[in-house]
């Protein structure tokens, strides 16, 4: 399992170090980081970022990005690729996102709020826009680096999960561990998800099966399944979606191996 690192405000920052691949060589340690938004971060949060990363990889939309900026994280830059163009239902969280309209007919149906989040999902990858920028951040890893380079979102939940899913399945974790890791954010989480559950339930002017919700929210083993059944369905395999769909070479996975396995 990736390793939860604890700051004062970040509540799901992780270091994919120290796991063992279905190779049994090991994922470097201190390199590559997942999480959600860094806005909230404080500054012995800063203190700390600044001494693990240089680079930082920002997945979220303009409206994102725009409504809660990333801190100033010194000796860091800043690389933003977008996964989503604009709103995405339970993804995106913005104000536009986080009104009742886009929930309208799942906030009363768990089984219909689960299936929007798997195609959800699924159109990460049937997205030429979305490839791009999954082919974006694994770039940006590809290039020199002295300290870590971190990717998030803003919950680190969807886009930071997938991308999370795509590296860790590129230096050869087993999906079930994968799979663990991309469970977790809901418990790290729990409390943002229960605030943004009970905003949606008052905008709407109560009457909310916050159940529906919630799953929505937070994860669940179908959405990331539907991600990979989505990427099988398209390239065919993971090996043909790394060069088809992400344009990565031979001789790019193979330094992205050399350079984070040990």
């Amino acid at each position: 399992m990736d390793r939860k690192i604890e700051f004062e405000k970040l509540r799901n920052t992780r270091d994919l170090g120290g796991q063992k691949t279905v190779d049994g060589r090991t994922i470097v340690s201190g390199k590559l980081f997942r999480s959600g938004a860094l806005a909230d971060a404080s500054p012995a949060d800063i203190a700390k970022l600044a001494g693990m990363v240089d680079t930082v990889v920002d997945l979220r939309t303009d409206n994102e990005r725009n409504e809660r900026p990333d801190v100033d994280i010194p000796g860091a830059k800043n690389v933003f690729s977008p996964i989503l163009e604009g709103i995405g239902a339970g993804v995106t969280r913005d104000q536009k996102s986080e009104q009742p309209s886009p929930f309208a007919n799942l906030r009363n149906d768990p089984a219909a709020a689960v299936a929007r989040m798997a195609d959800t999902y699924r159109k990460f990858v049937r997205s030429d826009f979305g490839l791009t920028h999954y082919a974006r951040a694994i770039r940006v890893m590809l290039e020199p680096h002295e300290k870590g380079v971190l990717w998030h979102c803003t919950a680190g939940k969807d886009r930071a999960g997938t991308t999370a899913a795509i590296v860790e399945e590129l230096l050869g974790l087993p999906r079930e561990d994968i799979m663990v890791n991309y469970l977790k954010t809901a418990e790290y989480i729990a409390d943002e998800i229960n605030a943004i559950v009970e905003r949606i339930s008052a905008s709407a002017g109560g009457g909310t099966d916050n159940e529906a919700m919630r799953r929505m929210f937070g994860t669940e083993p179908a959405y990331l399944l539907a991600f990979w059944e989505a990427i099988d369905e398209k390239f065919g395999s993971f090996d043909i979606f790394l060069h088809e769909g992400l344009g990565l070479l031979d001789e790019d996975i193979e330094k992205f191996r050399n350079t984070y396995l040990e």
